[in-house]
């Protein structure tokens, strides 16, 4: 509608235009080199307006003839960036659900059209990476890394190669890492893994100065707390394991400073509560859990309880488990535990009342608690048939590394090597990713260039194969 309202305007201000002019009066003579040119005034304006108008058209065209062959190029560098761009799209969703051919004949094309960015060439690393050959990944991240005219390639090839070095060539890692800070000092992911490969190592002394200059680059306070609770909360374990009453004294020190750090690190404070029992502080231990416990009703809570109170008679331990959980004594964590201090104390009859609201419904936990107690009282069919109940139970909440079921919690995630990568969650089924890093006890305990054959992340028995994750 717009078009047709300029077009009429358009061809009456020409109507006008040509009314004028057919109103002009006199004649238009011109002499010029022997030559007498004469015309009415209104056919000359005319013959100058159209050579003007003529002018203007042919002066146009060049333009457009001229920068025809850039309009071309730009369509078809157009066309070649969308198909670019969506066969990289495809390529992304085949690794998001394992692809690995799938990825590779999408990336492959969209290295073919985008030959000069960085993305393509970052994803057929990756797809190496999904489909195992990790030599072919290692040669793409080197190319990148030796960009030097693309600092954020650079950056992107080094971080690539610190992953797969991390894993059989921690010194290696740690050179990488240093590269990545020297072209850029706040470079995250450099600052995190130097934490993690300090804490993999147990160089404390270490972990804390990386942990300084990471809270330098601009983490906010939450997660410098986080990071240090969990730093410490590594170091208190270690210590932990060593046989002398020094590194025990040490040892609860970092427990209570990662307390202090985050309060809701279960993990630190059950281990507080374990060293202070194991130093005699019973007192301390038993007010430790007990406030640990009114923050959050949590499992191991119950087994630090369970361990610090060992030595304690089974009447004085019933006692004792009620008045931990006061305040939270409905929530099923609580009739758990003290139904498995029931048990402790031979009042079998006692713990099965406790269980009991949550057994129309029961996870593999509190299947073979029911076992436990069946068997005891010499009750060998419901003992089966609740242990039969186990196998198709669902799994109750656990330590995870992203999708990694771990016996216990550890400072590092063994899938990704991330510090504080291990969450306790519900719902994740046994070994639904592999451990690619040893746990940082193992590590730190072994001497240079020594590899641990186990890993904390193993569960069930089961031997988990070495992989390497793609980056996130």
């Amino acid at each position: 509608m717009r078009h047709f309202i300029l077009t009429l305007i358009i061809l009456a201000g020409i109507s006008v235009l040509a009314v004028l002019v057919a109103g002009l009066e006199g004649r238009l003579r011109v002499s010029m080199m022997g030559f007498d040119i004469a015309a009415d005034l209104p056919v000359a304006v005319g013959v100058l307006l159209l050579a003007a108008f003529g002018l203007i058209i042919l002066v146009l065209s060049a333009h457009f003839l001229w920068h025809m062959p850039a309009r071309l190029q730009a369509r078809r560098d157009m066309a070649r960036q969308r198909m670019g761009t969506q066969a990289l799209a495809e390529a992304l969703m085949a690794l998001a659900r394992g692809d690995a051919d799938g990825a590779r004949a999408g990336v492959d094309l969209a290295r073919r059209k985008l030959p000069h960015e960085p993305l393509p060439l970052l994803v057929a690393a990756q797809t190496d990476l999904l489909s195992g050959d990790a030599r072919a990944a290692e040669d793409k991240y080197r190319a990148m890394a030796h960009d030097a005219q693309n600092p954020a390639l650079s950056k992107l090839g080094l971080e690539g190669l610190f992953y797969l070095a991390r894993m059989h060539n921690p010194s290696e890692a740690e050179a990488l890492a240093q590269r990545a800070l020297a072209l850029d000092g706040k470079t995250k992911w450099a600052l995190e893994g130097l934490m993690a490969l300090a804490v993999q190592n147990g160089d404390w002394e270490a972990g804390e100065r990386w942990l300084r200059q990471w809270a330098r680059s601009g983490a906010g306070r939450k997660k410098i707390q986080a990071r240090k609770a969990v730093m410490l909360a590594a170091a208190a374990q270690a210590l932990a394991r060593e046989d002398s009453v020094e590194a025990r004294r040490l040892a609860l020190k970092k427990a209570e400073q990662a307390s202090a750090a985050a309060p809701d690190l279960v993990p630190a404070t059950a281990l507080k509560a374990q060293l202070q029992a194991r130093a005699g502080n019973h007192r301390k231990a038993r007010k430790t859990l007990r406030d640990a416990w009114a923050r959050q009703p949590h499992p191991q809570l119950g087994e630090a309880w369970l361990a610090a109170h060992a030595d304690q008679p089974a009447a004085s331990r019933l006692r004792l488990a009620a008045h931990m959980v006061r305040g939270h004594d409905a929530h099923i964590e609580a009739h758990i535990f003290r139904a498995r201090v029931a048990c402790s104390a031979r009042r079998y009859s006692f713990a099965r009342k406790l269980l009991e609201p949550y057994l129309d419904a029961p996870d593999r936990r509190l299947c073979q608690l029911m076992a436990d107690i069946e068997t005891a009282e010499g009750n060998e069919a419901p003992a089966r048939v609740w242990l039969d109940k186990a196998r198709h139970a669902p799994l109750e909440a656990g330590w995870t590394a992203h999708g990694l079921r771990l016996d216990d919690w550890q400072a590092l995630c063994p899938v990704t090597g991330a510090l504080g990568g291990v969450v306790w969650q519900a719902g994740v089924p046994e070994n639904a990713a592999d451990a690619v890093l040893p746990s940082p006890a193992h590590a730190g305990a072994a001497t240079q260039g020594e590899s641990s054959g186990e890993t904390s992340g193993e569960t069930s028995g089961e031997t988990v194969q070495e992989k390497m994750l793609p980056l996130a």
